[in-house]
């Protein structure tokens, strides 16, 4: 259960399954059409949307399960809950199933501009979107428990292996067998299906319990309900606010316009699939430090949140400075380029931002405290969603992108100063000063030198060779203006002195 094996498990496990998302694009937009693409963009939106519906419980099981840890490790407490936590789910899924089902009619003939897609197709692909987000409310209660009883290692295992099936089993499928989109989305139920199955299975080995029903009781669930209630809210309010730019231009755009605004969020939002790692590792530590009231959490909160800076300013720079040779040798179509490059570059710096407050969020849920992130959500839909209905009809996607950008950036600048007035109080300077802005400022003037320098690109490996060095000197650079990595440094040029 180490920190830093947990930490290597989540890096391991993100970067293949972010390799395996990204790894077939190209194939899906070219065997699918941008239209069939743009119907999978709808099937990540409605994913994305699928926390609204689970009521708080994979934030609070995960929470739980790391506190009955501390306390009771493997004790009867924990498997009470769990059973709690899988029946709701299942009912919530079926639920939602059935409705999504009975709605995707009216979906495909009055929300969706379905041009270049039999409406047909859209009505089946809507239905078999809709067993698929079932499945993964019950999926990320699995998820949850294993990131609260710190199996990552187990719980990346199995993302892993479902992700290779997901998508390379579907490039399979779409390149050789059935070109169409009906039996891409057959082949994401099954495989849906059989990572349920693997991920209930891994839950109850680790809590050393059958998969036969047993002592059933909500007296768990309803014990936790503030803080699930507080975590709905709050998952509730970040999901809309996420995902609203996207329900509107649904409505707006055609489904291959869509496509291409899809593609952009894709390669844009890569970079927080570098933050999830740290996250999934640091959350259950912060939660024991906090209950424990111990000192070592104000270190630990620091030393996090320098990793992440490293990593997403890096990553963000790269893609905004030299994003459009990625794109070229990646898609190899000038056009399709030539339509997401400006929404990577924006789209990339609110990520950036919205990685950046990862770690401060996840120090409100340790402590339990909910409300703060409520009030500013609030108050951010309140300005979002007038801006949207406003600007997206005149300017379109990039000024969904330029909102999306500015609520983020808004995130850092009030949220953070308000959480340091109550938890690590007079510790905000130090959060700005040596843990956020040094790493992003080398690693973007790194980038910067290096896109006006005149170099070519050359095509093929030898380019992505040459992106390679570029990135890996940004990331050195980066980490060396950080306080952490020079103290470490330091301390392993001390050790190797005789």
């Amino acid at each position: 259960m180490g920190l830093r094996r947990n930490i290597v498990a989540n890096y391991l496990g993100a970067g293949w399954n972010a390799l395996m998302n990204v790894a077939f694009i190209s194939a899906y937009i070219h065997h699918l059409g941008p239209a069939g693409y743009g119907l999978i963009g709808v099937f990540t939106l409605l994913l994305g949307l699928m926390a609204l519906l689970d009521l708080g419980m994979a934030p609070m099981v995960s929470r739980e399960l790391a506190r009955l840890g501390a306390i009771e490790p493997g004790g009867s407490a924990a498997r009470l809950l769990l059973r709690g936590a899988e029946l709701v789910a299942v009912v919530l899924g079926v639920v939602v199933a059935v409705t999504m089902i009975v709605a995707s009619p009216w979906l495909a003939s009055h929300w969706l501009d379905t041009r270049g897609l039999r409406q047909e197709e859209v009505i089946f692909a809507l239905r078999i979107m809709a067993l698929l987000v079932g499945l993964r409310i019950l999926e990320n209660v699995y998820r949850s428990a294993l990131i609260g009883l710190q199996r990552q290692v187990v719980l990346n295992a199995v993302l892993a292996a479902s992700g290779t099936l997901r998508n390379g089993g579907a490039f399979v499928v779409v390149a050789w067998i059935a070109p169409e989109i009906r039996a891409f989305f057959l082949w994401q139920l099954a495989t849906g299906a059989a990572t349920v199955v693997a991920f209930a299975m891994a839950v109850h080995i680790s809590l050393r319990t059958n998969m036969r029903p047993g002592r059933f009781s909500l007296a768990p669930l309803r014990a936790t309900w503030r803080f699930a209630v507080g975590t709905m809210v709050v998952a509730s309010l970040s999901i809309i606010l996420g995902n609203l730019d996207k329900i509107l231009l649904t409505r707006l755009l055609p489904l291959n316009a869509f496509g291409y605004y899809a593609l952009a969020v894709v390669v844009a939002q890569a970079p927080l699939g570098l933050i999830t790692p740290i996250a999934q590792a640091f959350y259950p530590r912060f939660i024991q430090l906090h209950a424990a009231d111990d000192e070592r959490l104000s270190s630990l909160y620091h030393s996090a949140t320098q990793g992440v800076a490293i990593l997403i300013g890096t990553a963000t720079a790269f893609l905004v400075l030299l994003g459009r040779p990625v794109l070229q040798l990646w898609l190899h179509d000038p056009m399709t380029v030539d339509r997401v490059v400006g929404l990577v570059a924006v789209l990339a710096v609110g990520s950036m931002f919205n990685g950046i407050m990862t770690l401060p969020y996840f120090l409100q849920l340790a402590a339990g405290w909910t409300a703060l992130t409520i009030r500013v959500n609030l108050l951010a839909v309140c300005l979002v969603a007038p801006a949207l209905a406003l600007l997206v009809p005149t300017y379109g996607a990039m000024a969904a992108a330029w909102i999306w950008l500015c609520l983020n950036a808004g995130y850092v600048l009030v949220a953070v100063p308000l959480m340091h007035r109550r938890l690590l109080r007079g510790e905000l300077a130090r959060w700005y000063v040596h843990d956020v802005i040094p790493p992003v400022l080398a690693a973007t003037v790194v980038g910067a030198t290096w896109r006006w320098l005149p170099l070519p690109l050359p095509a093929g490996i030898l380019g992505w060779a040459l992106l390679t060095l570029e990135g890996v000197v940004m990331l050195v650079v980066a980490g060396l203006a950080t306080p952490v990595l020079r103290h470490r440094l330091g301390q392993w040029r001390t050790r190797g002195t005789p």
